[in-house]
């Protein structure tokens, strides 16, 4: 189900859960149930464990690497947790998106029936998985018309890979790019209706799915997401860091978050330079520069859970 205020409905594909763990650790840590299944729609998934208290971490849609799935198959204790992260390629638009949720203090009861921090769970327990990657879409708009230059969008300084937990013990590079083009990747890009005064052009980027982008300080510029407009030709692809202007403000992209991106995409100013007297000089001497410039990004995140 969807938590309240502020948040994305999404499309269908970003609530598609198909492959699902279900892990169990004791008081003291100890994995004392690890259990992989393949689920189908409307199945409720019945999963054997002793009566007991348990912290339970599920997880959907893992990553389909042969050495992670060995990692997720042998973890023995809940710190194991810490050195799984799941690689970028797990993080596309045509792949199902790696969930996560951890409920602590379940006790197990008879017949099936549970309590969660001692309160009594009315039938089977449902689940609000946080998704580990993030969704983005965007919105362009010019005040004249760049479909002649206009050729796509660049992400760069991706995160190489999500991390299971906030602890995690190895190394996030993000040296990750993604270019999306109008000729190869069309399914992407709309037009949009132009309501505006003044904008005569327009496009819609509609669900890339990224691996999210999470790290401290949340101020730390060289860590953000880059995006660029790419323009044919005579124009370098002005490009920005994304930052989350509402306090506290942050370059992070957190989990299980959609980033609703506005660019307003300037009109080139042309520029004429007369030289002046320094020696000798031709006084015919003029230059036109041309630059584009993105004037303004505006992002709203909300999260955004599916059951």
């Amino acid at each position: 189900g969807l938590r309240s205020g502020g948040t994305y409905a999404g499309d269908m594909d970003d609530f598609v859960v198909q492959a699902f763990r279900i892990l169990a650790f004791d008081g003291g840590g100890q994995c004392i149930s690890n259990v992989f299944y393949n689920g189908n729609y409307n199945e409720i998934i019945i999963h054997p464990i002793n009566t007991g208290t348990y912290d339970f971490l599920f997880l959907a849609n893992e990553s389909d690497d042969a050495g992670i799935k060995t990692q997720l198959d042998n973890i023995s204790t809940y710190s194991d947790l810490n050195n799984i992260a799941f690689p970028a390629s797990s993080f596309t638009s045509d792949t199902l998106i790696p969930m996560m949720q951890e409920i602590k203090n379940v006790e197990v009861l008879k017949d099936g029936v549970s309590k969660t921090n001692g309160t009594l769970n009315q039938g089977p327990i449902k689940l609000a998985l946080d998704r580990l990657g993030a969704r983005l879409d965007v919105t362009l708009k010019a005040e004249e018309d760049l479909d002649a230059a206009f050729t796509g969008i660049t992400l760069s300084n991706i995160p190489d890979k999500v991390p299971l937990t906030s602890n995690y013990t190895g190394t996030i590079t993000r040296n990750q790019t993604r270019s999306f083009t109008v000729t190869g990747n069309s399914e992407y890009f709309s037009d949009t209706t132009i309501t505006e005064s003044g904008i005569v052009w327009g496009k819609n980027i509609k669900r890339i799915i990224i691996p999210s982008n999470n790290f401290t300080p949340e101020t730390d510029k060289s860590k953000a997401l880059v995006f660029a407009v790419n323009m044919e030709g005579k124009y370098n692809p002005p490009s920005r860091e994304l930052k989350r202007t509402s306090a506290p403000e942050s370059y992070t992209l957190p989990i299980n978050s959609k980033l609703n991106l506005l660019a307003k995409v300037r009109m080139p100013i042309e520029l004429n330079i007369k030289a002046s007297e320094w020696e000798k000089y031709n006084s015919d001497w003029k230059t036109n520069y041309r630059t584009l410039n993105v004037s303004q990004v505006e992002a709203n995140i909300t999260d955004y859970n599916c059951g």
